[in-house]
């Protein structure tokens, strides 16, 4: 048995995104640990998720690309919601999970006055060096919160929070 800090636990299941307090969901485990306790786990007992191939490519990946970013601008999960499969993983979450995830990320947009948001493309600048983000910005000047869309010629590999995007940079 390994033991992790919450810091390289994030880096294996990749989730924490603002700084206040998450839940990190290990998959496999069916458990819940509270971000800032030490974590012991089996890493064969992690599992990767992954989009089943025939739902995330053609025109379905399309709509999903397209809901994704309208119930962003809306700060609304329910557009989002009938496009995807139960079966459908996102930044290695379920479907209800991701989805909670991205309300989450909606409340606390909202909590800080968002309103109006609006849509512009950036760069990651740490994890997918150079990848192209989604970048939504309330009434200030940083993004509230930014994804990245991971596509490739057969359609979406994953869709996932990006914290160090082009945006959060600007002064």
């Amino acid at each position: 048995m390994q033991c992790f800090n919450p810091q390289l636990a994030y880096l294996v299941v990749g989730r924490f995104s603002r700084p206040f307090i998450q839940w990190i969901w290990f998959i496999g485990l069916k458990t819940q640990y509270y971000v800032g306790l030490q974590l012991s786990i089996h890493m064969p007992d992690l599992i990767k998720l992954t989009i089943k191939s025939e739902a995330n490519s053609g025109e379905p990946a399309q709509k999903i690309i397209s809901h994704f970013i309208k119930a962003c601008l809306n700060l609304d999960c329910s557009v989002l919601e009938p496009m995807i499969d139960e079966d459908q993983y996102f930044e290695e979450l379920d479907k209800y999970r991701f989805l909670a995830s991205l309300k989450q990320q909606f409340d606390w947009a909202i909590a800080r006055g968002a309103s109006n948001i609006t849509m512009r493309k950036g760069k990651c600048e740490m994890c997918v060096i150079g990848h192209i983000t989604y970048e939504f910005y309330g009434s200030k000047a940083k993004p509230e919160f930014a994804y990245i869309i991971n596509t490739n010629k057969k359609g979406i590999r994953d869709i996932f929070l990006c914290n160090e995007s082009s945006g959060y940079l600007t002064d």
